[in-house]
């Protein structure tokens, strides 16, 4: 009969628990692979987030300025903090006939774009008139076209009609000036 030796060699603990290295370096892995596929769409979803929300501001600036010609039955004016027809330093809503931001009659100011954005009056007019309908006043163009560019990104287009009706497209609308962006 044989005889019984016992064991004495070490046991093993089969109940061990966490990760051998290799299962760290391929979780390390695949976390550097999704990291660098999704840093850069998080940052133009930041961007494109921002282009949305500054044109929004000017769509505002535009209703508020057409609400106040209405409800004070006169001239209401979107002018530049600048003379020219660039709005990325800033805008106000002034009442009257276009007038500088430094006059005592603004309504309302906003102030100079965050980050690289650029604001562009297509018709390179210095401001945009309202009168008391709401509607572009007859002294301007037809109507305007509003640029919002950012470097390497599609821009936006805010077109104000001669009724004072705002639309904001991503693309330029067949029939009206090339984007300046």
């Amino acid at each position: 009969m044989p005889r019984y030796v016992p064991d004495t060699r070490p046991k093993m603990n089969k109940n061990r628990t966490g990760f051998t290295l290799i299962e760290l370096m391929i979780v390390l892995v695949v976390v550097g692979i999704g990291m660098s596929v999704a840093v850069p769409n998080f940052q133009g979803m930041i961007v494109r987030n921002r282009i949305i929300a500054q044109t929004n501001d000017v769509i505002l600036a535009v209703n508020l300025a057409r609400g106040e010609a209405a409800r004070t039955g006169g001239l209401v004016s979107i002018a530049t903090v600048s003379t020219t027809s660039d709005y990325t330093a800033g805008w106000c809503i002034v009442l009257g006939t276009p007038a500088t931001c430094a006059a005592g009659n603004v309504v309302r100011r906003f102030d100079a774009l965050q980050g690289e954005t650029t604001i562009v009056d297509v018709d390179a007019a210095s401001g945009i008139q309202f009168n008391s309908l709401g509607g572009l006043s007859a002294s301007g163009p037809q109507t305007h076209n509003i640029d919002l560019c950012y470097p390497n990104y599609q821009g936006r287009r805010i077109k104000v009609t001669l009724i004072g009706r705002v639309k904001s497209y991503t693309d330029v609308p067949t029939g009206d000036t090339a984007s300046s962006c």
